[in-house]
C-alpha cells in the first residue's frame, strides 16, 4: 500500500502518485513478464517480428515442443503480440548456442529460453 505523506512523496499530488502506481504494475505484468513466442519457420530467428505469442490468454504457459533440433519456440520479454524488440542480447546468445548444439538452451538449467521441434 501507498502512503500518500507529504515527507514521503516529495511534494507529488495523489493523483500523480496513483498513476505512477498503475505505471509500476502495468511495467512488471506487460513488460517485464516473460512469454512463449512461436517462431514462424521463416525469417530472421533473430528478429521479434519472426514470433508470435503462443497462448495469450495464459503467459505461464509452457512451449508446446519439449526438445528437438529445429527451431520452435523461445522465452522473452512480452510486448504487444510479439517479443519485446530488439531481443535481449542472452535470447539472441541462446538462439547462437542452439543452432550450433541443437539442444535447448541454456543446457542443464530449469530455466530454459530456446527450444526445439523434432524431426530433425
Amino acid at each position: 500500500m501507498v502512503n500518500y505523506g507529504a515527507a514521503e512523496n516529495h511534494g507529488k499530488s495523489r493523483r500523480e502518485l496513483k498513476f505512477f502506481d498503475v505505471f509500476l504494475i502495468y511495467k512488471r505484468i506487460f513488460i517485464m513478464a516473460k512469454a512463449w513466442y512461436l517462431y514462424n519457420g521463416s525469417g530472421d530467428p533473430n528478429s521479434s517480428i519472426s514470433y508470435t505469442l503462443y497462448n495469450p490468454l495464459d503467459l505461464t504457459a509452457v512451449a508446446p515442443c519439449p526438445d528437438g533440433c529445429r527451431l520452435c519456440a523461445i522465452k522473452s520479454n512480452t510486448g504487444p503480440g510479439r517479443p519485446v524488440s530488439p531481443l535481449s542480447n542472452n535470447v539472441r546468445t541462446y538462439l547462437s548456442n542452439f543452432f550450433i548444439a541443437q539442444k535447448a538452451q541454456p543446457p542443464f538449467t530449469r530455466a530454459v529460453y530456446v527450444v526445439g521441434k523434432a524431426p530433425c
